[in-house]
């Protein structure tokens, strides 16, 4: 077990297959690192108003968590293979 510096890898989804949240409120990670991977890996970067663990509950999230998957969904299914 050791920690993944997340700087140093590349996400295999293109960009547009890739959200990132970040807590707003969030005392133990900060708000830096998400612009950092924001910065690094493109994609979508959504800010939850709440803290670290309060994102799991919060229906902001789940609502574009759910759009998000659901845009992916489409494109993938539109896509020739």
């Amino acid at each position: 077990m050791s920690a993944v510096d997340y700087q140093s890898v590349e996400p295999s989804p293109p960009p547009e297959r890739r959200l990132i949240v970040g807590a707003w409120h969030d005392r133990m990670a900060f708000r830096e690192p998400a612009l950092a991977l924001h910065e690094r890996w493109g994609g979508q970067l959504y800010w939850h108003q709440g803290s670290h663990v309060g994102h799991l509950f919060a229906g902001g999230v789940q609502a574009v968590s759910e759009r998000f998957l659901g845009d992916v969904s489409q494109q993938s299914s539109h896509s020739p293979e």
